[in-house]
């Protein structure tokens, strides 16, 4: 679960800085993101807190690009991950009803 808690050693190096800031950015807490983006920068330096942004604005595009398509999984994929899925929670993501339209 390291993927969403923060507390979880994640094995990344600052990883707790870094999900904390993923977290926030999917969030819609102000002063949330505000203390996240300032514990990054803090522990990471500017140019690191500008990497994260522009990483997680990048996914944030890739995403919504795919919804508004609807790209759907092979119906292989699906059934081969779903076990990983549920451990990790992705199926609870709200992009996810988009994605898990398997197609043959």
């Amino acid at each position: 679960m390291a993927l969403t808690q923060p507390d979880v050693d994640s094995g990344v190096p600052d990883g707790d800085v870094l999900i904390a800031f993923s977290n926030a950015v999917l969030a819609t807490d102000r002063a949330a993101l505000d203390a996240a983006r300032t514990a990054l920068e803090d522990r990471m330096g500017p140019n690191a807190l500008v990497e994260a942004a522009v990483t997680a604005a990048n996914f944030s595009m890739v995403d919504r690009i795919a919804n508004g398509i609807g790209i759907p999984m092979e119906a292989p994929f699906v059934k081969g991950t779903a076990d990983f899925r549920a451990d990790v929670g992705i199926n609870d993501f709200l992009s996810a009803r988009n994605t898990l339209r398997p197609v043959d």
